[in-house]
């Protein structure tokens, strides 16, 4: 169920941040999370923070891609 709503999350972003730059949030909060991991003395070894890095990129790739043409000028 957390990865259900981590992932919509990320579409939602990817839908209203306009820039590029946005798909660095996902690899800083996944780098945020794991320094928390680590600096309470346990091992990354078996936590999905890299998955859930990836699929969250790909996610907010797709929600740019959902954003209505607005943005390139394109009038109906």
């Amino acid at each position: 169920m957390t990865i259900i709503l981590i992932l919509a999350v990320a579409l939602v972003a990817g839908m209203i941040v306009k820039s590029r730059w946005a798909l660095l949030l996902p690899v800083a909060v996944g780098a945020c999370a794991a320094f928390v991991v680590t600096s309470t003395g346990h091992s990354l070894n078996d936590t999905p923070i890299p998955f859930l890095v990836a699929v969250s990129t790909l996610v907010m790739i797709g929600g740019q891609g959902l954003r209505s043409p607005r943005h390139l000028g394109v009038r109906p």
